[in-house]
């Protein structure tokens, strides 16, 4: 199988926060409608979006009929992680009651959807934490996520640290 993936980010209203200001919205979309018509047949294209920047329910949902309409096979969210001070900060944590919100609405949609409960950036960040840091991290994510992504963090740590 073959998956042609290209990240659209953000809603579309805040694509000047939070992409670089080369890139947009509707370049994505088109780069996504261009790959549909031009990869080889059976190609499945891909889009993910990140979530805690600070758009609304109705700026997803806005989002998710866009994606839809671009003939996009599948779309996944994560929870945006600050990598750095220097990026900029989240706007809140999305719960995985949302998350399930979004999934079955896309089901409604006819739009298969992944609501990865990995934060995006997650496994980048949690291995440049110090081992003390990374521990409280953990803690912390245990209260928001499944034991599974708990495990995924403890094998991106063990292999950093190993």
């Amino acid at each position: 199988m073959h998956v042609f993936a290209h990240n659209i980010e953000t809603v579309e209203e805040l694509q000047r926060s939070v992409r670089d200001y080369r890139a947009n919205f509707k370049q994505s979309i088109d780069v996504l409608k261009m790959a549909k018509e031009y990869a080889p047949p059976g190609t499945l294209t891909k889009t993910s979006v990140m979530l805690g920047c600070g758009e609304t329910p109705d700026q997803v949902i806005s989002t998710m009929e866009k994606v839809r309409d671009a003939g996009v096979d599948v779309i996944t969210f994560g929870q945006y992680m600050r990598p750095s001070k220097r990026h900029m900060p989240v706007s809140e944590y999305v719960t995985p009651e949302a998350f399930e919100k979004y999934r079955a609405l896309g089901v409604e949609m006819v739009l298969p959807i992944c609501p990865t409960c990995i934060p995006v950036n997650l496994l980048h960040y949690a291995t440049h934490l110090s081992p003390k840091k990374f521990l409280c991290y953990i803690l912390y994510m245990t209260n928001l996520f499944s034991t599974f992504t708990v495990s995924l963090l403890y094998m991106a740590v063990f292999l950093r640290y190993s």
